[in-house]
């Protein structure tokens, strides 16, 4: 449970798993702060200081005092960049840096206690830009179904006159488009103040200070929730003695509330019972670890001699597309203390980047089209429906805990084996949510979350692995290695470098388009059931429900729990889409250019929800086509129907994505943070959807066309579907 006490250094010298000198330095930084008196301002925003906290400071933030870790996230957790540890950095565009203590956090039934040493959150100079934002008011809110903000009008939320909450871009000063939820697993409690949620509809812009404001919320009886007393002394001005963040708050506040009283605000601070500011991270906070791993992985024997493949198994005419499998080890430059599960980015001391510590090997399965293999008893060259043409590459990836041999899926298997554009097909592991770490995963959550530690990073690691097997196929490497694509009179000269796409569902889908954005030769992709981030998806995830009531029966209540997973997904952040895709479609990472997406989706989908996919497509500027169809009475926000029958996207071109959804005629998503019920989810119907994969194979085929196959009735459910 969340609970208020003096913070203990013992706890830093406990953390095993992470490198000596960095926990040094981590701790030398905290031991300053103790030290430090004065109250930090690292800036203002429309004449509004930025203040941090400082050791006299309480744990938690007097303005929820229900729970110490709300409102999560807020500047009441960060400090000044000039407290920060020098391994991290001595300057940021935000001048911030994320100072979570052990007492800020849950605490299980035990007692036991979260180190966010362990987490590195230390060296993130913002919060997270896909949320959720948690919070509570004294009492359970009944809100006005007319004016407030849900996921199915979530224009509501850009109604300055009326909505009761209002996410603010205090750097732009614009209205942030979101819905509010109530916990719906606490709600029914009586007597309870239920947590709120609001979630941004898209991500957050970086480096920028945001204000959320809660105003006119009514209790079941219809009356006006009494703000906490620390944020009524904030608002009325009124004592509040004893709690030094009131008082270094206090001038903060008042220009806040100036701000905000003058045009085009004109919010009458009587109306508002609770307010508080959070600045999103950076780019570098979130990317710099991986592009130095990206950069010192190109600059090794990748792009020369292209890496190494060592086969270990091959198994002939698996399925009716299919000539063989080709299993085996890759190599890859590695980052971490170990490839195994439990490994962790080993950081430099001096500038805290990863350092490359060798060669280790990722399994991969390569899958070679039926339509490549000789023809009957003839000689090599005869091969079925070549035509000279050349040869593409269609890359994939794992779902959630599933294995490196993604790209044995039999669907994709059939867009490759085509007569005039056939592809070869690879795949490798999604390291951090693989099969192996499963049991790592769930012994992290019922024992020390502290250890989570090993997700993101085994992520960013998987990323190189991706990158890895890339340049195999575009340096002409895999024929070097796999005697049997020379048996099939296959050469380097066969392979098409510029013909290199992705596609994955679920787990494959959400990561793919990170893969996608941060590699230099892929060109387009198709991702089915993605989403983000994970602090959406996580409580609506049927499959995450097992781990759900292992953290639950840790002891940690409600509350707790959606604290965790907010701090989860923040650490999930840097491996995952909050953190790439917002160079998909625009301002390209460097080395790369814009690439192009389709990404699709299954109404009432129970694992993958289809609120993250949304979230996912506007941060690709994606548009539908005319045909499109969404939940019974749902308002789509900013994914306009822009398309009819067809679209052409130039390689290379900026801007360019399309969403898709598909209504297999089951039960509406509920309002609230839970999963669709299982018997009802189309996680897996896509694979199945005839449109659905003819508008992928077109896609790839004709290297960026996108034809609408529901043209004429729409994406409804087929008469002959056997899904859902």
């Amino acid at each position: 449970m969340g609970s208020v006490s003096q913070y203990s250094f013992s706890n830093v010298w406990c953390a095993t798993r992470i490198d000596t000198m960095e926990i040094f330095v981590t701790s030398v930084f905290f031991l300053l702060g103790s030290l430090a008196s004065a109250m930090p301002l690292v800036g203002s925003t429309h004449g509004i200081p930025v203040v941090t906290r400082t050791v006299h400071w309480p744990q938690c933030d007097p303005l929820c005092p229900l729970h110490c870790s709300l409102p999560m996230p807020s500047n009441f957790f960060a400090v000044s960049v000039a407290d920060g540890p020098a391994a991290v950095g001595a300057s940021s565009p935000t001048n911030l840096r994320v100072n979570f203590t052990s007492d800020m956090l849950p605490r299980d039934g035990g007692n036991r206690t979260i180190d966010p040493l362990q987490l590195r959150f230390y060296a993130r100079d913002g919060f997270s830009v896909g949320g959720p934002i948690v919070f509570m008011l004294q009492e359970s809110p009944l809100p006005d179904q007319s004016v407030t903000p849900t996921w199915a009008n979530i224009s509501l939320s850009l109604n300055l006159s009326t909505s009761p909450t209002l996410l603010i871009d205090l750097d732009r000063g614009v209205l942030v488009p979101h819905w509010f939820e109530i916990d719906i697993r606490s709600a029914p409690l009586e007597g309870w103040a239920p947590p709120l949620l609001l979630y941004p509809a898209e991500m957050l812009n970086r480096s920028t200070r945001h204000v959320i404001v809660v105003r006119g919320m009514v209790n079941a009886f219809g009356q006006r929730i009494a703000p906490s007393p620390a944020f009524a002394a904030l608002r009325d001005n009124t004592s509040f003695p004893g709690d030094a963040s009131i008082a270094d708050r206090r001038p903060m506040y008042a220009a806040m509330f100036d701000y905000l009283s003058q045009p085009p605000w004109n919010i009458d601070r009587k109306d508002v019972q609770l307010m508080w500011d959070v600045t999103t991270e950076s780019m570098p906070s979130q990317l710099k670890r991986f592009l130095h791993m990206r950069e010192d992985a190109l600059s090794r024997r990748i792009p020369t001699t292209g890496p190494r493949l060592f086969v270990t198994d091959v198994q002939l005419l698996p399925n009716i597309f299919t000539a063989a499998f080709v299993s085996g080890q890759l190599e890859v430059p590695l980052y971490l203390t170990s490839n195994k599960p439990g490994g962790l980015l080993v950081l430099n001391e001096t500038d805290g980047l990863p350092t490359f510590q060798g060669y280790s090997n990722a399994s991969f399965l390569i899958s070679i089209p039926l339509v490549l293999a000789p023809l009957g008893n003839g000689p090599p060259a005869t091969r079925t429906g070549r035509d000279g043409s050349k040869i593409g590459w269609i890359q994939t990836g794992n779902g959630l805990f599933g294995t490196y041999r993604a790209a044995a899926d039999e669907s994709i298997g059939d867009v490759a084996n085509s007569d005039a554009h056939p592809f070869l097909v690879g795949s490798v592991a999604y390291w951090g949510l693989e099969k192996t770490d499963e049991l790592e995963v769930a012994a992290i959550l019922a024992t020390d979350i502290s250890l989570f530690a090993t997700v993101p990073d085994r992520l960013t690691q998987s990323l190189v692995n991706h990158l890895t097997l890339t340049k195999a196929f575009t340096s002409g490497a895999i024929v070097d290695a796999i005697a049997l694509l020379r048996d099939y009179n296959i050469s380097r000269s066969d392979l098409d470098a510029a013909n290199v796409v992705y596609t994955g569902a679920s787990l494959g889908g959400i990561m793919g388009g990170v893969v996608t954005t941060m590699s230099p030769d892929i060109k387009r992709a198709v991702l089915q059931v993605d989403g983000s981030p994970f602090g959406l998806l996580l409580p609506r995830a049927y499959p995450f429900k097992p781990l759900w009531d292992v953290i639950a029966l840790r002891g940690y209540d409600v509350v707790d729990r959606l604290v965790l997973i907010s701090l989860l997904s923040f650490a999930l952040d840097v491996a995952t889409p909050p953190a790439f895709l917002p160079h998909g479609t625009s301002n390209p990472l460097p080395g790369c250019t814009c690439k192009q997406f389709v990404t699709q989706h299954g109404l009432s989908d129970a694992s993958v929800t289809y609120l993250g996919g949304q979230v996912s497509a506007r941060s690709l500027n994606a548009g539908r086509f005319l045909s499109s169809v969404s939940e019974p009475g749902e308002l789509v926000y900013s994914l306009p129907e822009k398309y009819a029958g067809r679209v052409w996207f130039g390689e290379g071109e900026c801007g360019h994505a399309v969403f898709q959804a598909f209504d297999f005629s089951n039960p509406p998503i509920p309002f609230g943070d839970i999963p669709v019920e299982h018997k009802y989810s189309t996680h897996s119907c896509l694979g199945k959807e005839p449109r659905a994969m003819a508008t992928l194979a077109h896609f790839f085929r004709t290297r960026g066309e996108v034809y609408d196959y529901c043209e004429s009735q729409g994406c409804h459910r087929l008469w002959n579907s056997t899904c859902g």
